[in-house]
């Protein structure tokens, strides 16, 4: 059985929105609806009886999202600029055969999404597969798997603090050079539709005041359909 771990990097000092992870839209803060969504993959993945998955939430050493959210998900702390070492921490911790990144800024990814490249990276034993390096899906949609073997690599890199804070810039600067070791496989997951024009990522009060509308819209339109029969999701 393959071990999954699906690790959510989130803080809530963002200068351009603070407190951006505790922030609510709807009845949940953004934090809690990209775990809900994991968890979702969680559930799914289990039924296959061959990939086991759990969800963390990684954050800074005394962030206000371990006070949101501890009491329902698992919280590892480190240093808030330092965002690889809380990786780290995590996989000492589980030791995983694949850890997923999933960012804090990226409410709207869809279950369906991350289940789709943790298979994909399971099936075609990829070490790092991802639909980021080459952008189909919407900003906002992101979401990487790395292996194993491939993070204990990037372990022995020298990595600067730039590397350490986006955690696979140094893997992707690497594909794009083609200086990766012939001995990792990386695997694109491709859109149906190129929507790499369209982000859903939030970083602004402006976006998260859209993302905050178009839950509402969205709310009041099932409302209005109940009218009419029953709503799926």
């Amino acid at each position: 059985m393959k071990e999954v771990l699906i690790a959510i990097q989130a803080r809530s000092t963002s200068t351009r929105l603070p407190n951006k992870g505790c922030l609510e839209i709807g009845n949940k803060s953004i934090v809690s609806r990209i775990a809900h969504n994991a968890t979702r993959v969680c559930g799914w993945l289990s039924r296959t009886k061959l990939i086991s998955a759990r969800v963390v939430i990684l954050v800074p050493f005394g962030d206000e999202i371990k006070n949101e959210i501890g009491h329902k998900y698992t919280v590892i702390e480190g240093p808030e600029h330092n965002v690889f070492l809380r990786y780290q921490k995590a996989m000492n911790l589980y030791s995983p055969d694949y850890i997923v990144r999933l960012t804090g800024d990226c409410v709207w990814v869809p279950s369906r999404v991350i289940s789709k490249c943790i298979r994909d990276a399971i099936k075609y034993e990829a070490d790092y597969a991802s639909n980021v390096v080459i952008r189909t899906f919407m900003e906002g949609y992101d979401c990487e798997v790395i292996s194993a073997g491939m993070f204990i690599w990037l372990m022995t890199q020298d990595l600067d603090k730039k590397h350490q804070e986006h955690v696979t810039s140094y893997i992707t600067e690497k594909i794009d050079s083609n200086e990766i070791p012939k001995d990792f496989k990386i695997h694109t997951i491709l859109n149906e539709y190129d929507n790499s024009g369209l982000k859903t990522s939030i970083d602004t009060p402006e976006e998260y005041q859209d993302a905050c509308d178009q839950w509402e819209s969205l709310r009041q339109k099932k409302l209005d359909a109940l009218t009419y029969g029953t709503v799926s999701n």
